[in-house]
């Protein structure tokens, strides 16, 4: 079983309560907040064309 199996399964048990109180959620949010800082820097760069 993978680890999809079981956030899945939490969240068929426990609804949206898991999202507060799951530790899934406390795993994957600096995860997307260092996506989106990735992502602003790299446009932010493109957006200038490479220029310093």
């Amino acid at each position: 079983m993978g680890l999809w199996y079981w956030i899945t399964a939490e969240f068929k048990a426990l609804g949206l309560r898991c999202v507060a109180h799951g530790p899934e959620f406390w795993l994957v949010m600096p995860l997307a907040l260092g996506l989106a800082v990735g992502a602003v820097i790299a446009a932010s760069d493109i957006w200038r064309g490479g220029r310093k």
